[in-house]
């Protein structure tokens, strides 16, 4: 669902531009946001985020590197969480007006910087416990044909993305 609520998205932040005479910038950006969401959610469906971090060590990306990024995703989704389950429960106390809504951002912002260290310390002390070296494993597969198809479907997609970018760029 979420390419076709980026594409209905996109086509009403759009529609003033069918005014300004600007057509195919209309037809052209929703159609490339439904490509590029809907190749992300395929993605995000068929992988999961700890075959990803070995498939990104196994193009030769530095195992630090590799680290980085897969603890990024998982504690932006994490802390993210703790955002919005915190700002609803500010909100379902808040009775009449608040007039000093920067102090509760500010208490806000503080729980995550404090579940943050927490976290990380857990992290640490999780990865300590596993005898963590900081490499990552290489999958070594053959292709099969499902994999061939996939490439051949994505070459596709990039090549109605760029079909598209020289529509905009005219």
């Amino acid at each position: 669902m979420p390419p076709l609520e980026a594409f209905l998205a996109s086509v009403l932040i759009l529609a003033p531009s069918l005014f300004w005479g600007q057509t195919r910038a209309f037809f052209v950006i929703p159609i490339k946001t439904l490509i590029t969401t809907g190749v992300l959610s395929v993605l995000a469906q068929s992988m999961g985020w700890n075959r990803f971090s070995c498939a990104f060590r196994s193009f030769g990306v530095p195992d630090s590197l590799v680290f980085i990024f897969d603890l990024t995703l998982k504690y932006t989704v994490i802390f993210s969480e703790v955002c919005l389950s915190t700002i609803d429960a500010v909100i379902l106390r808040s009775v009449g007006r608040n007039r000093s809504k920067a102090r509760s951002l500010g208490g806000i912002v503080g729980l995550v910087f404090f579940r943050a260290q927490d976290a990380a310390q857990d992290q640490f002390d999780a990865m300590k416990c596993r005898c963590f070296s900081g490499v990552y494993r290489r999958y070594s597969s053959r292709f099969t044909a499902r994999d061939y198809l996939a490439i051949a479907l994505i070459v596709a997609l990039l090549g109605t993305f760029v079909y598209l970018e020289s529509l905009v760029n005219v």
